[in-house]
């Protein structure tokens, strides 16, 4: 299932997406976003399977032994994970066979 995740953060659905977006325009989003681009397109590449939670705890530990990063640097809730997955399928559709999109609560509300 792809969901779209509107780029504009007035045009959020809820208040988790718009935080999402919010993030990803952050510097801190900004330069932790490609970190998870860059290791969903290694699990595609190898047609893995994955869930946006693993990733998310690679993109910490990464972040975490990379000297360049400080801590208050990387900012990441793990409740943002849905829209990141949205993104990355967007970025490449084929991930959709790899990643399970679920619903958002807020979603649900909304």
């Amino acid at each position: 299932m792809t969901v779209s995740v509107p780029v504009d953060p007035s045009k959020a659905v809820n208040a988790l997406e718009r935080r999402y977006q919010e993030w990803k325009r952050s510097p801190a989003g900004k330069n932790i976003y490609p970190l998870f681009r860059r290791f969903a397109y290694e699990r595609l590449v190898l047609a893995q399977r994955f869930s946006v939670k693993a990733l998310a705890e690679r993109v910490r530990w990464e972040a975490s032994v990379d000297t360049q990063w400080r801590p208050h640097e990387f900012k990441f809730n793990n409740n943002l994970s849905a829209y990141v997955a949205r993104d990355l399928i967007k970025e490449w559709p084929l991930l959709e066979r790899l990643i399970e999109v679920r619903r958002v609560r807020e979603e649900e509300t909304s």
